[in-house]
């Protein structure tokens, strides 16, 4: 199940965190905020992987 919150988007990778979904939400992104530039990350430790 995915999880919006403050911390950002948290759910299992490709299974529910998949390109499209990336894609999709980038652009509402850009679309609602009109940002200049937009920042992606990832959780580095072991956990996260």
């Amino acid at each position: 199940m995915l999880h919006f919150g403050t911390d950002g988007v948290r759910g299992v990778a490709i299974e529910e965190l998949t390109p499209a979904l990336a894609r999709d939400l980038a652009r509402a992104v850009v679309r609602v905020l009109q940002p200049t530039a937009v920042v992606v990350g990832r959780d580095t430790r072991e956990s996260g992987t």
